[in-house]
């Protein structure tokens, strides 16, 4: 028998490139779903591997793949309704990654630092609502929430005499000034240094001689603008801290101009300003160590906020409570406060409600947050206490993400005060003094 070495070998190349063929495809079959999302069912999540679990919503968990891209790509969630259904379409035209769409959330894929304003103006737009767009972090969640209690011995008294030391008038200031600053978009000439103005509006109130307040700059891999972190040390119990929180970016959902966020979130970053303030005019000094967080672009899906929850259960800080301020300056009745009941801590919203109820004199409710969501979820979702008091989020400042959001439609001061108080409530009962 004569044997063609040459043909052979011709053979079996193509029997090895056939293979390699084969081989891709499989490959390509098993990368190709970066996320799995899995239907929420008690049974079922004890089964479910706990480091892959990266995202909650109100139906399913999503879980990462061990071979999911976080080194090229960004991966967001898109929470969206009925009245948003144009938002496919829109993604498919702009030849947006889609990796999966229910009809609860849409997972995107985008690639590293992608400039991600269309999407998120135009989800913000179609939706009505905050935080629709939400990234993930490549860190598992974490679904275990401690309990968190007052600092032991404060009564009502001694908080009351600090109440009406809160005044309107620095806090209506703290607003003008930031809605001067024409838009605070993150990533905006304009809107990059927004930490460090604020940085700024916070060293007015700060006695010098305090040696227990830091302040710090906090630098973000996904968008130039920082977060500004404010501290002040607790005396006896520094390493357990109290949260107070707020976006300090705005938007508009048009274009990339003039983005005055008066209400969405100037209202409460002021709010916030003004407890810093009364707790330095009123000497003050903390049992607990009292943090106060003005998150960088919250717009475009918790930048700010999502790496700061990370990046502290990475270091295994001592978080003992999370408030949010977000939107407390617009209301269609009289003043008064709506604490959400979904994605918080119950414990938490409830003994804050109590409180509320205790010194201050406006109706105190719950409420259903049925679309978007603020930065509290980014703790919530590290296992940390969470609670959300805003205004009525059913009939919400409708101007938000608009060259509308001023101060003129900011229609109710009085229940920024309000705010402002619960703030420094807060402050005083969760962290002594």
């Amino acid at each position: 028998m004569i044997i063609d070495h040459q043909g052979s070998d011709v053979l079996n190349l193509i029997q090895l490139c056939f293979s390699i063929l084969i081989f891709s495809q499989s490959l390509f079959a098993f990368v190709a779903p970066h996320f799995e999302v899995v239907a929420k069912d008690p049974l079922l999540f004890n089964s479910l591997p706990a480091e892959r679990i990266v995202y909650e919503t109100q139906e399913n968990y999503i879980l990462k793949s061990s071979l999911t891209n976080f080194v090229s790509y960004d991966y967001y969630v898109i929470h969206w309704n009925e009245k948003s259904r144009h938002l496919i379409s829109f993604l498919k035209d702009e030849n947006y990654q889609i990796l999966h769409q229910d009809k609860e959330i849409i997972l995107l894929q985008t690639h590293k630092n992608q400039e991600i304003f269309e999407v998120a103006e135009k989800a913000h737009s179609l939706a009505g609502a905050c935080g629709v767009i939400q990234k993930i972090s490549e860190e598992p969640l974490s679904f275990e929430t401690a309990s968190v209690n007052p600092w032991p011995g404060v009564n009502g008294t001694q908080v009351k005499q600090y109440i009406d030391t809160v005044e309107l008038k620095p806090i209506m200031e703290t607003i003008e000034t930031m809605q001067n600053w024409q838009t605070r978009y993150h990533s905006h000439s304009s809107g990059v240094d927004t930490g460090e103005k604020l940085l700024e509006l916070y060293k007015k109130h700060w006695p010098t001689d305090r040696t227990d307040v830091e302040f710090e700059l906090i630098s973000h891999s996904g968008s130039q603008q920082k977060s500004l972190l404010v501290r002040v040390i607790g005396k006896s119990q520094p390493n357990e801290i109290l949260i107070l929180g707020s976006h300090l970016d705005s938007i508009n959902s048009k274009n990339k101009g003039f983005a005055p966020g008066a209400d969405d979130n100037a209202s409460g970053t002021a709010t916030n300003l003004e407890v810093f303030r009364a707790l330095m005019s009123n000497q003050i000094y903390p049992e607990r160590t009292v943090e106060i967080h003005a998150y960088a672009a919250e717009e475009i899906g918790l930048i700010g906020s999502g790496e700061m929850a990370v990046d502290y259960k990475n270091k295994n800080k001592n978080v003992k409570a999370m408030v949010q301020f977000d939107m407390n300056g617009y209301t269609k009745t009289q003043p008064s406060i709506y604490f959400v009941s979904n994605s918080t801590n119950s414990e938490l919203t409830q003994t804050l409600m109590d409180l509320a109820r205790q010194h201050l004199s406006v109706p105190v409710q719950s409420a259903i947050l049925f679309m978007g969501s603020s930065d509290h979820a980014s703790w919530h979702k590290r296992g940390y206490p969470v609670a959300f008091p805003t205004e009525n989020p059913s009939a919400f400042n409708r101007s938000i993400h608009t060259d509308k959001d001023t101060m003129d439609g900011i229609n109710s001061p009085e229940q920024i005060l309000v705010f402002a108080k619960l703030g420094l409530i807060y402050a005083l009962s969760f962290a002594g003094f």
